[in-house]
């Protein structure tokens, strides 16, 4: 019997994983992947499977992409939408958010999360950057986007 490196198992692995999941119905999300030194075979990976069956507006492969592809800046990206939109009101804001590249579903997720934060954070928010705006925001508004998305919060910008 034939025993190989750690790093290599972890490949397969992960290969067999990925080719098996489109037939359970299954969509793999890697997070992130990290060997620490390998003289230790220490390594950490995630990896989170979810239902592909889940109902959020923004579980298409293109929403997704978009998510991971701009998370650094998602959040700055929607407040700039809503700033920008502020008198013109949702619709303004949902074509600002499909000009960003969503779907008119995740578009609507995300013109929620700016509503609700007005709504309720009004008074925290003046400064949109402060923490008691981020702090409000996602107490109040950040659940139903999670509900909305249908994604977990991991895959989504911090507030």
């Amino acid at each position: 019997v034939k025993t190989f490196p750690a790093h290599q198992q972890l490949t397969f692995m992960v290969l067999l994983v990925k080719l098996l999941a489109p037939i359970a119905g299954l969509v793999i999300h890697c997070q992130g992947a990290r060997m620490n030194q390998l003289a230790k075979h220490e390594l950490s990976f995630v990896i989170s499977v979810r239902d592909q069956t889940n109902d959020g507006k923004c579980t298409g492969s293109s929403d997704e992409s978009i998510i991971v592809e701009k998370k650094a800046s998602l959040k700055w990206d929607v407040q700039k939408c809503a700033i920008g939109c502020i008198a013109s009101g949702k619709a303004c804001m949902a074509s600002c958010v499909e000009r960003m590249g969503f779907s008119a579903g995740c578009a609507s997720c995300w013109v929620e999360l700016a509503t609700c934060s007005k709504s309720k954070c009004i008074s925290k928010c003046l400064i949109p950057s402060s923490s008691a705006c981020k702090k409000c925001a996602f107490d109040r508004c950040f659940p139903d986007l999670l509900q909305c998305s249908g994604l977990p919060e991991s895959d989504l910008p911090p507030p």
